[in-house]
């Protein structure tokens, strides 16, 4: 199960009233442990639970893993002992052990370029000015044998909520991954999709250092950092769902319009904003 931190009575309530404006959460793995041990619920009584909430976890590969963990900051179980790559592997990055009718767990990676040109066989990830590894501020890093969101990882996730979803309207949905920024992000949004809860409103309002707010109307966000759904887990879901059409160009799948140019979210204006503040250049 990992390291559970106990939430404050001020980030309890603040679930408890994003839950009235939305059956979704999406969170840091940190916050999910939080969350679901704050709930009683674990492997033992989760299928209780079917039908009221619905439980999506995230991994990351073992290629991944391996590569961050010794330049990463470290990660602890729940007697305070370090984890070491392997075991956060198997252990460290869910919370739950098995899957469940309403626990999945999916292993992917949130890096869509598994080749580049200094290595084909390796994907490199590059870090945001602000994010340190091994002390050091932007850093990059290379990993082998990356996960992609395949279609039929796509295809098990969206028979999986169709399931739960169909137990009711009101079955509550909890996402992890592992900072709660873009694979958690990308599914929160195709579940809001599919209950019909995606509205004008639920980008609204975004992350800031100052009062860690959501722009997503969920999750306890408080790192102060921005939520960019993963654009190869919407195209892949669009793709299932048939919201994508053959041969649509990327401006015509369903994620441009639901996330860059969606008129109420403002998320070019957001994203450049943001990456302005952080000395990072927006691409276009």
């Amino acid at each position: 199960m990992g390291r559970i931190i106990i939430l404050t009575e001020s980030q309890l309530n603040e679930i408890n009233h994003i839950a009235k404006k939305s059956n979704i959460t999406v969170c840091s793995l940190e916050d999910f442990k939080s969350i679901v041990n704050s709930l009683g619920i674990n492997d033992n009584n989760v299928e209780e639970y079917f039908g009221e909430y619905c439980f999506i976890e995230i991994g990351s590969s073992w290629g991944r893993i391996e590569a961050e963990t010794p330049i990463a900051p470290p990660e602890y179980d729940q007697y305070g002992n370090e984890y070491d790559a392997q075991r956060f592997y198997n252990e460290g990055q869910w919370y739950f052990q098995n899957e469940h009718r309403n626990v999945i767990k999916l292993e992917f990676d949130d890096n869509q370029k598994f080749n580049n040109k200094k290595n084909n066989t390796m994907t490199a990830v590059n870090l945001q000015p602000h994010e340190t590894r091994g002390g050091v501020k932007g850093t990059r890093f290379y990993f082998k044998d990356g996960k992609d969101f395949t279609k039929d990882i796509a295809t098990r996730l969206k028979d999986f909520v169709d399931d739960n979803i169909s137990q009711g309207s009101d079955v509550k949905f909890v996402i992890h991954c592992k900072q709660g920024r873009s694979r958690s992000a990308a599914i929160g949004a195709y579940v809001a999709k599919k209950i019909n809860q995606f509205t004008d409103v639920f980008f609204d309002e975004y992350d800031d250092e100052e009062s860690g707010r959501s722009q997503f109307n969920m999750g306890v966000g408080r790192k102060g950092e921005p939520k960019y759904p993963h654009q190869n887990t919407m195209n892949r879901l669009g793709d299932v769902e048939g919201w994508n059409k053959e041969n649509d160009g990327p401006k015509d799948q369903w994620w441009y319009n639901t996330i860059r140019q969606h008129p109420k979210t403002g998320y070019n204006d957001k994203r450049a904003e943001w990456e302005l503040l952080h000395n990072k250049k927006v691409k276009k």
